[in-house]
């Protein structure tokens, strides 16, 4: 058992006069490294009959998919894992992708032990900051701090506001063990409501470890973030690995979500990633560096930033590259300009249309590209160009049996379907059909399926029916908790609009409310609810318009034009802006 515990970094003695007597014991003087993906877990468990606790002490690891030790986990610990993997994708501040997140399965192995009993099955929410910080560990490739131990849950909101760290149970017997057994623990992350009584139980056991109060992940991510930077920075200023990065991020971002065992939910990781990788690597890097810059364009468009527009590539860089490589490139450029407000849109536009691969004829880049293609036709309100278009991308995803694919275009389809009226054709059977090869198809994610949801809500409140809209605003496709915080927020804000349409108006405001506290007065959401409110109240709409144009929001720029009365403006806006 001794051998086993000293095994473990947590465990081994972080006091040098204790390393130096196991040298003398015939022990290892010195501890065994971590590695990426592992993390130290606290165990509790007590049984009624005797009133005696049971602590324990366990190594989190990602098995190999052949590992025949995988431990099965309670309920609440697999979730902790499944929200821990969602806000990594979301929150950690460097990303090169999720690929390590496809192999192999999480599992704990026994490291120590005190009172009587049997170690039951692992469960509880109080295991959610350790498993984001080997989570994290896993994805960045660099193993966690081996003298930092966390108890601490995730509590999430849906709104994409900060998550914020949780109690736990049993503090007083966790830090016992930790204080007796985790010799090498020299930080304790929990919670800032259980920080007073954290440091009063380390006081009493008289362990000489510091306590860190926090109170959201953010917080949790600067913790581990001071030991992990300094290495990936060391690894990524080798030009070798930082030309090898530039080349990962670059297929990362080409291929987006596609391919990834999980979605990104925010770019911001990707792009510090591949700013710092491009401001590394030497000048006569040519190749890596445009691939890095690259990279940073496409994260950044992902993360609304305006200024994202990547140039059509001239003929000789089109021809270095592989066809399905060289689609995929001009389906961002083609998104890149839409998002950016970029003038060239309409040239941009016009050489794509050149390109385009016959719908019998596509493969899955070249949906890709006519799916960037139909929503930049929306973006220059080309609207029957693009209802036609993106037709024919969902139904070339179906034909490809991909349906879970076709999201993106059977999204902005029905967006579209709204904002043409054609209110027969939202409830028409060839549309029904294509909403139920997309939710029907096993690969469909939850997150995808909300996001059709919302777009058929938005478009029936758009052609004005609004109790059709409500059903499905309110449906419950995706647990309140995953939502994305844009997803959030355009959907509550489409759902006050449609109880308008019914008279419901202080439900709507209510609803108002509370997305102006979640996200700020001087918000884009904010600015857009002050415009709805200003329309119903037939007050001034110029302040609320002139608001809204200084933000330069992606795919607003289009929707204005001078020509057009305040009314007819504010119209225009409340209708085609696309998010």
């Amino acid at each position: 058992m001794l051998t086993r515990a000293l095994g473990a970094p947590w465990l081994y003695p972080a006091r040098e006069d204790l390393r130096a007597r196991l040298g003398q014991l015939g022990l290892p003087a010195s501890p065994p490294p971590s590695k990426p993906g592992e993390a130290l877990l606290v165990s509790v468990s007590s049984t009624a009959a005797t009133e005696s606790v049971r602590t324990g002490l366990w190594r989190l690891r990602r098995s190999g998919d052949s590992d025949s030790a995988v431990r099965p986990f309670g309920k609440e610990l697999a979730a902790c894992l499944q929200t821990a993997e969602r806000l990594a994708a979301r929150t950690l501040p460097y990303l090169a992708g999720l690929h390590p997140l496809a192999r192999g399965h999480w599992t704990a192995d026994y490291l120590w032990s005190e009172g009587p009993g049997r170690d039951s099955q692992l469960d509880g929410a109080s295991y959610g900051a350790s498993s984001l910080i080997a989570v994290a560990s896993l994805i960045m490739g660099v193993p966690a701090p081996a003298d930092l131990a966390a108890s601490a849950s995730l509590l999430t909101n849906g709104m994409g506001g900060p998550v914020r760290l949780g109690p736990v149970g049993q503090l007083e017997h966790k830090i016992r063990v930790l204080a007796g057994s985790a010799l090498g623990i020299r930080r304790l992350v929990v919670t800032e409501e259980q920080g007073a009584d954290a440091k009063n139980l380390v006081e009493r056991q008289a362990w000489d470890a510091e306590v860190l109060a926090l109170s959201t992940v953010d917080g949790l991510f600067d913790v581990v973030w001071s030991d992990w930077e300094p290495v990936l920075q060391e690894q990524w200023r080798d030009v070798e690995q930082a030309t090898r990065l530039a080349r990962k991020l670059f297929f990362f971002v080409l291929e987006g979500n596609a391919r990834q065992p999980r979605p990104v939910l925010s770019w911001r990781g990707v792009r510090h990633a591949a700013e710092r990788v491009s401001e590394w690597l030497p000048p006569e890097a040519q190749g890596a560096r445009a691939e890095a810059w690259f990279a940073s364009r496409v994260a950044a468009r992902h993360c609304g930033e305006p200024d994202v527009e990547i140039p059509w590539p001239d003929d000789s860089v089109q021809a270095a590259l592989p066809r399905p490589v060289r689609v995929r490139y001009l389906a961002h450029v083609v998104q890149s300009a839409l998002d950016g407000n970029s003038t060239h849109l309409p040239d941009i536009v016009e050489k794509a249309l050149a390109i385009k691969t016959p719908i019998v004829e596509c493969h899955e880049v070249d949906l890709e590209f006519l799916g960037a293609l139909s929503r930049a036709l929306s973006g220059l309100r080309r609207y029957q160009e693009s209802v036609r278009l993106l037709g024919d991308v969902v139904d070339g995803w179906i034909g490809l049996n991909q349906a879970a694919r076709s999201s993106y275009a059977l999204s902005e389809l029905i967006r579209v379907m709204g904002i043409l009226e054609e209110a027969d054709g939202l409830q028409s059977a060839r549309l029904a059909s294509r909403i139920a090869s997309f939710e029907e198809a096993p690969e469909t994610s939850d997150e995808s399926r909300a996001y059709v949801r919302f777009a058929l809500g938005r478009a029936f409140a758009t052609v004005g029916d609004a109790a059709r809209a409500i059903q499905e605003l309110e449906a419950p496709v995706l647990d309140p908790a995953r939502i994305p915080g844009n997803l959030y927020a355009a959907r509550t804000r489409w759902l006050a609009r449609a109880l308008d349409l019914l008279g419901e108006t202080q439900r709507a405001d209510a609803l108002r409310r509370e997305l102006r506290v979640q996200w700020g007065d001087d918000s884009d959401v904010a600015r857009l609810i002050a415009l709805d409110r200003a329309r119903r109240e037939r007050l001034d709409l110029r302040p609320p318009l002139d608001r809204l144009r200084a933000l330069s929001l992606q795919g607003m720029a289009p929707l204005f034009d001078d020509s057009l009365t305040d009314e007819a403006q504010a119209e225009r806006i409340l209708r085609e802006y696309p998010y």
